[in-house]
């Protein structure tokens, strides 16, 4: 409804193709930007493949390897063809790509703990649906804050406290399923609306900076397909992820109706969590999001490096250079004088 309704009463300022234009296969813009166009061929000749080795291997190991090798044929091609756009563009991918495919998920195996084991909270899935209205509030939440306190903070301490905090929010899942919530009196359903909420607005504290950077190290003309390509990189994270997940819940011994492990699954997910933050430091820029781009990477570093070697130095030279005559006071006290 919300792209309907606007092309359909002129609003959208774009021509229209003509009918005989419009299903016509064009190959202009796919060399116009070639490594672009690289970057799309290579995701989906390795999502295909991928795909196919998910449903038709039995091996875990063989899947879970080929899995890993489709990830680092991706994230290579993906960081070489950007990178001749810009650099920044370069690490902007390579790194919105490894954050989501380092977020493995235990996803139908949990989903089950929650709904009918016997041992887990037997919620139903009307309760689960309410529990996500809850989550929109969070997302808001995250918003405001971002907004309020975070914009001005350097692009690599937002994404350090982002993941940080979504570290945080892995371990309450662990609480979850250790049942520790009922020990200190807080009920499954409140516990989940909780941990819903702050999972949501700890997800907006990555991607609205995440969408600020990718907007501003977009060269101009390029927003469309740029946009296209990193929402698709983040994707094919999501999921290679997946597929993660589910070699953990088979490492594990997650299947059926077994859950005596789901503990020690859940705390692997949750320490997964803390490897993305190395590469904040290697692929992230040290500006905020309310500074200019510099032409090169190593240019903000310089002249961040110069300021505080200056201010250091400022801090180093006293404000007020001491009195020459104060030692000499000192040394000779002024005599009192007698009255004649």
């Amino acid at each position: 409804v919300c792209l309907v309704v606007p092309v359909m009463l002129g609003w959208l300022p774009e021509e229209r193709i003509p009918g005989a234009g419009c299903c016509r296969v064009t190959l202009s813009q796919f060399r116009k930007h070639p490594s672009v166009s690289r970057v799309a061929v290579v995701m989906t000749l390795v999502s295909s493949t991928l795909s196919v080795v998910q449903v038709l291997v039995p091996d875990k190991r063989v899947r879970a390897a080929v899995t890993l090798l489709c990830a680092v044929v991706v994230g290579t091609q993906s960081y070489r063809s950007l990178k001749q756009i810009t650099p920044y563009l370069g690490r902007t991918g390579l790194f919105i790509f490894l954050r989501q495919c380092l977020r493995p998920g235990l996803g139908e195996t949990m989903f089950k703990w929650l709904t009918d084991h016997p041992g887990g909270p037997q919620l139903g899935a009307a309760k689960l649906g309410f529990v996500d209205c809850f989550g929109s509030l969070g997302l808001l939440c995250g918003i405001c804050i971002y907004n309020k306190y975070m914009t001005n903070w350097s692009f690599r301490r937002i994404f350090v406290t982002a993941q940080l905090a979504y570290f945080f929010t892995q371990l309450l899942e662990v609480v979850l399923v250790m049942r520790w919530n009922l020990v200190i009196g807080i009920p499954d359903f409140l516990f989940l609306v909780g941990d819903d909420a702050f999972d949501l607005m700890v997800s907006r504290f990555f991607f609205v900076p995440m969408c600020v950077l990718a907007a501003k190290v977009c060269p101009p003309n390029l927003e469309a397909t740029l946009c296209a390509t990193l929402l698709s990189l983040g994707n094919f994270g999501v999921a290679v992820s997946g597929f993660l997940g589910v070699t953990i819940c088979e490492m594990w011994g997650l299947v059926g109706d077994n859950f005596d492990n789901l503990p020690y699954a859940s705390l692997a997910k949750a320490c997964m969590a803390l490897l993305p933050i190395p590469f904040i430091f290697v692929l992230t820029p040290a500006f905020t999001p309310n500074d200019p781009v510099p032409e090169h990477p190593a240019q903000y570093e310089d002249s961040t490096r110069r300021e505080t070697e200056a201010a250091e130095a400022a801090e180093a030279i006293p404000d007020k250079q001491k009195d020459p005559t104060d030692s000499d006071k000192q040394k000779y006290p002024p005599t009192e004088t007698m009255a004649v």
